[in-house]
């Protein structure tokens, strides 16, 4: 018989907080596509449905696994916010820039190649 763990809420919340990390609930909440009061929810005593955990795991950079059951943490939570610190900006570009990609088919992804080229051209980092 195989023993199954329970998966607790609050430290699911825990971990969609650390995802959230600097951004304000408006601003999670309308990533995701959800009121505020839901994200608050989720943080608190709320385990999200299984798509809305894949988009936070995704937001996060991190394992749908990592965020429901803690095994297998990764090395920095959410990299595109670590690594930009408090530039959300930056950081917002570089997650549309990523949702574009996964979502694009090859034309768009050389396009996407060209423009990035073209601006690292003008910036002189070529």
């Amino acid at each position: 018989m195989v023993r199954k763990k329970s998966i607790h809420a609050a430290q699911v919340g825990e971990r969609i907080r650390q995802i959230r990390a600097e951004r304000t609930l408006d601003e999670f909440a309308k990533e995701l596509g959800v009121k505020n009061p839901t994200v608050y929810r989720y943080e608190t005593d709320r385990i999200p449905d299984a798509e809305t955990l894949v988009q936070i795991a995704d937001l996060g950079t991190v394992s749908v696994d990592w965020l429901l059951t803690g095994k297998n943490p990764p090395s920095h939570i959410g990299d595109i916010g670590s690594a930009y610190g408090k530039d959300r900006e930056l950081t917002n570009i570089i997650r549309d820039v990523k949702r574009v990609w996964l979502t694009a088919d090859d034309a768009a992804k050389q396009i996407l190649r060209d423009v990035i080229r073209g601006l690292k051209k003008m910036a002189g980092l070529t």
